[in-house]
């Protein structure tokens, strides 16, 4: 199904008739906006006015800008949003860095490196498992005993 170039190009929010902030009354349908029209909407003033913001971004007029641009001005009294902050008084110093003041003293780590004692632990599991671990074949003749022990069963 193709569309015509007319029903792409028709204006496709509701079509009432709005006032913008500069008093002008709009007929979205065939009116274009003027050079400035759109640049209250752009800077947040009159948010309730959905008409205007759409036709103006129909029109390729939309944008945003911060309340503290100097084109945003003249509408401050009408940005709800908006609240500059009143700056009073001096900015605080800075202090100055030093090495003194950057460089952290290393911390002691020479108790955590201490080897601990060697407490023997004598028990038969543990003479047992430190001898496997000295003599590894010990540990592969037992589990090949296990293996034949097991196969001969089957």
């Amino acid at each position: 199904m193709r569309m015509s170039l007319a029903a792409l190009s028709a204006y496709p929010f509701p079509a009432a008739a709005f006032t913008l902030l500069n008093g002008r009354t709009v007929d979205p349908t065939t009116d274009s906006p003027n050079p400035g029209d759109c640049t209250p909407y752009q800077c947040g003033a009159d948010p309730a006015n959905q008409g205007a913001r759409m036709w103006c971004t129909w029109n390729s007029q939309a944008g945003s800008r911060v309340c503290s641009d100097p084109v945003c001005q003249p509408y401050l009294d009408d940005i709800p949003t908006c609240s500059l902050p009143q700056v009073v008084g001096t900015v605080p110093s800075i202090p100055t860095l030093t090495p003194a003041n950057i460089v952290q003293p290393l911390p002691d780590i020479s108790e955590t490196l201490m080897p601990l004692p060697y407490v023997p632990d004598c028990s038969l599991w543990a003479q047992l498992n430190r001898l496997i671990a000295d003599n590894p074949l010990i540990a592969v003749i037992v589990l090949a005993g296990v293996a034949v022990a097991v196969w001969r069963r089957k």
